[in-house]
């Protein structure tokens, strides 16, 4: 019985434990790093668009603008979150909201996330990615999601080119 419950722990704790050392990383709109906590890394989302995401991690998005200009290719991640912070703000009418997140991407920009495990995507507003090639009808979509398990949350996506999910 003891070797059961031993047994039993040690499963348990097998699973608990990657989940619960997941770093957490903050990103700040390009040039405003006033609204970066203290002793935690925090950057803009053209510093970490060279992969540099690590896996069993927390992305958190701070409010504000955030002008991607490279693409993201995140290729075989897992439990990975980027999320939007902050509240809700009134859009152009009164029955409309906005999210405070936006992710505006400058020129032939893509984010793609190909063969994922775990995918949370909350809070956020993508805009303008993807692009087409010019004298084709072919193109790059702005937003391509491959995960075996994702999760899309008080998500916007705008003025972008073909989504792929």
């Amino acid at each position: 019985m003891e070797l059961y419950l031993f047994l039993c722990l040690l499963f348990l704790s097998s699973i608990a434990l990657p989940l619960g050392n997941g770093l957490k990383f903050y990103i700040h709109p390009n040039d405003d790093s006033s609204q970066c906590p203290p002793d935690i890394p925090c950057w803009d989302i053209n510093e970490y668009a060279d992969n540099a995401f690590m896996n069993d991690s927390i992305y958190y998005f701070l409010p504000g603008d955030h002008n991607l200009n490279k693409s993201i290719n995140i290729e075989w991640g897992s439990n990975l979150t980027f999320q939007g912070k902050g509240m809700m703000i009134e859009g152009p009418h009164t029955t409309v909201m906005e999210l405070p997140v936006v992710i505006q991407c400058i020129g032939y920009v893509t984010v793609t996330f190909g063969n994922c495990n775990n995918l949370l995507l909350s809070n956020l507003t993508i805009k303008n990615c993807g692009y087409n090639v010019a004298g084709s009808e072919n193109g790059y979509p702005g937003l391509v999601i491959n995960a075996s398990s994702a999760n899309l949350s008080y998500m916007s996506l705008q003025e972008s080119r073909w989504i792929a999910l």
